[in-house]
């Protein structure tokens, strides 16, 4: 698949780009469900990446896993989760298709906006929020796959 926003993460220069997103999509079950594929996500990012990735970006993966972050990591994950489902995943399904959504999500300056925005809400310095690519590609990667099964 590659690295998601590897370019963007890796300047200061940010490109405020958006989705539509709109807050009543996600009912209460769905939230709830959210909530338990972003905690599963983060402990899949640190259970199973490589000791490299997980070294250089530990302090992204507690803030992520943070309870007190809870509330922002899952409203990032019902915006990709809103992307996904309105653009990507809504009936039209091949074989193909998470492959093809993730290589459209790889270079979408919206998704490293809603990124670096979630990293400044957890308030990580700029330091390893260019060292995060790793941890986005990696946590879109399984996040997409689990809504692409649970979806289709």
């Amino acid at each position: 698949m590659g690295i998601i926003c590897a370019h963007q993460l890796s300047t200061d220069s940010i490109i405020e780009e958006r989705w539509g997103f709109d807050e009543t999509f996600h009912n209460a079950a769905e939230k709830q469900q959210l909530s338990r594929y972003v905690k599963q996500t983060v402990e899949y990012i640190d259970l199973f990446s490589p000791t490299t990735i997980i070294r250089t970006s530990q302090p992204i993966l507690t803030a992520l896993y943070a309870r007190e972050n809870h509330h922002h990591v899952l409203l990032f994950s019902r915006k990709l989760d809103y992307n996904l489902r309105t653009n990507f995943f809504n009936g039209n399904w091949s074989q193909t298709s998470l492959q093809e959504t993730l290589n459209k999500l790889k270079g979408d300056t919206a998704l490293c906006f809603y990124w670096r925005e979630l990293l400044q809400e957890l308030h990580t310095s700029n330091s390893p929020i260019r060292l995060s690519c790793d941890v986005i590609s990696a946590f879109v990667r399984k996040f997409a796959k689990r809504r692409c099964v649970t979806l289709i």
